[in-house]
């Protein structure tokens, strides 16, 4: 059997001596109370670490994990954490695929347990986050991860997969949508929304996330929320008929506000009214405002291909599709 391990690397170089004594432990572990011989290997994906973490992971890899494979992909930008968890993914073949972040926030009991389970049930098992109870209410980055998994929640599918954020252990016959579908358009954002409805009823292993080892996450509060409104926006919730009756609705209400301060200026001239740069206003905001719902429409339609594509691949595999 061979079971892989996919990471996603950016600015993680104080933790990656951490994250690789962990591997070796995790696979010592597995190792010993596997039926049968396992064949290692691990994926990293650097999103262009600017810290040396490419270069620790170049120099030190070997000494800690020698006897797997290793591959690294260095990407040319940083293309972002749901590019390269789904990226990653894409490019998935062993029979279990690891997907963990760089940082082993998810303790190394849980990423055993879900191997584990993975292993012996031959099923995709999906690492679930629970929300500490003791933080410091008043943070606003707490504010926003409350509002990012609350999204999370609130726009997947299955909503037994709170705290799901695309880490978990996947048996090969689950990522074959995927990898199906990157042959033609690969799509970088769909990890979180779409994993959850093609995999056929999942193990669910719930974990308490650890304190970072070192450094500090690169989740800050403007990427919890940049995150929280692309799923939103990439989720069924808004439709693409709805975006196209609101850019429509929004240019009528803009002509007809336009229309009635014309007649009103030409039948009644000495009434007060908004002047040139009111209506000016109001025109760009307009505009902006059709601009944004244009953009939203085109992830829309980008979203319902991508989806089309797997729910006909899953429909032609006879595999049931919940969505």
């Amino acid at each position: 059997m061979k079971i892989q391990f996919l990471i996603p690397v950016y600015n993680e170089h104080d933790n990656l001596p951490y994250l690789l004594k962990s591997l070796k432990s995790i696979i010592a572990t597995i190792s010993s109370t596997s039926a049968f011989p396992v064949d290692w290997e691990v994926l990293f994906a650097d999103n262009n670490s600017t810290d040396g973490s490419l270069e620790y992971l170049s120099r030190h890899i070997n000494i800690f994990l020698g006897s797997c494979k290793i591959n690294i992909i260095p990407f040319a930008v940083n293309y972002g954490f749901s590019f390269s968890t789904s990226y990653l993914l894409s490019k998935a073949t062993g029979q279990i695929s690891v997907l963990i972040p760089a940082d082993m926030q998810i303790p190394m009991a849980s990423i055993i347990e879900a191997m584990q389970l993975a292993i012996y049930k031959h099923k995709s098992v999906l690492l679930c986050r629970n929300m500490r109870a003791k933080q410091d209410l008043g943070s606003m980055s707490f504010l926003a991860k409350r509002f990012f998994y609350k999204a999370l929640a609130k726009f997947q599918t299955a909503k037994s997969y709170n705290g799901y954020y695309g880490m978990g252990c996947y048996v090969l016959s689950d990522l074959e949508p995927i990898k199906n579908q990157t042959s033609i358009d690969f799509f970088p954002f769909q990890i979180r929304i779409i994993l959850p409805r093609i995999i056929i009823d999942p193990e669910i292993v719930l974990f308490d996330e650890l304190p970072r080892f070192a450094g500090h996450t690169s989740f800050g509060l403007f990427k919890y929320f940049s995150e929280a409104i692309s799923i939103f926006v990439r989720s069924d919730f808004i439709t693409s008929f709805g975006i196209q009756i609101a850019i429509k609705s929004v240019s009528l209400i803009l002509l007809v506000i336009i229309g009635i301060i014309l007649i009103i200026r030409i039948l009644f001239p000495l009434v007060i009214l908004p002047g040139f740069t009111t209506v000016l206003v109001v025109t760009l905001i307009s505009c902006l405002v059709n601009l944004a719902s244009t953009y939203i429409l085109a992830i829309r339609i980008e979203n319902t291909r991508s989806t089309a594509s797997i729910r006909n691949y899953v429909q032609i595999k006879k595999i049931p599709f919940v969505g």
